[in-house]
C-alpha cells in the first residue's frame, strides 16, 4: 500500500496518532483502523436491523394465526415497510462484512510476508 491509496481521514488519522519512527507500520496501521471502524459500522447497522426486525415482530405478533385478511391494512404497511428496512440493513451489514473479510485477508498477507522476511 501506498500513501496514495489511504483516504485524506486515514491519513491525518496516522499523523495524529502515530510517529513517523517506523514507515514499515503504516500499512497494517491503516489496515487494522480500517478493520476497527467496519466493526463499530457493522455494530451500528446490526443494532438498526434488529430494531426494524423487533418492529415487524411487534407488529405482527397480535395477528398471529390469523387470516391475512384480519390483519388491517395500516398494520400490514408498517410491517412491510419494516420488513424492507430490515433486508436494506442486512445488505449493508454483508457489505460491510465483506469488507471486513477483504481486509482481515491484506492484513493477513502482510502478517504472512513479515513471517518470511519479505
Amino acid at each position: 500500500m501506498k500513501l496514495e491509496d489511504c483516504s485524506k481521514e486515514e491519513l491525518i488519522w496516522y499523523i495524529k496518532n502515530r510517529t513517523f519512527t517506523d514507515f514499515n507500520r503504516i500499512e497494517s496501521d491503516i489496515l487494522f483502523r480500517r478493520i476497527d471502524l467496519t466493526i463499530v459500522k457493522q455494530e451500528e447497522v446490526g443494532e438498526k436491523a434488529d430494531k426494524a426486525l423487533g418492529k415487524y415482530i411487534e407488529l405482527m405478533q397480535p395477528y398471529e394465526g390469523k387470516k391475512y385478511l384480519d390483519i388491517p391494512d395500516a398494520v400490514i404497511k408498517k410491517a412491510s415497510e419494516a420488513m424492507k428496512e430490515w433486508k436494506k440493513l442486512t445488505e449493508q451489514s454483508n457489505r460491510l462484512h465483506k469488507q471486513w473479510e477483504k481486509i482481515n485477508a491484506q492484513i493477513d498477507n502482510i502478517q504472512r510476508e513479515g513471517e518470511h522476511g519479505c
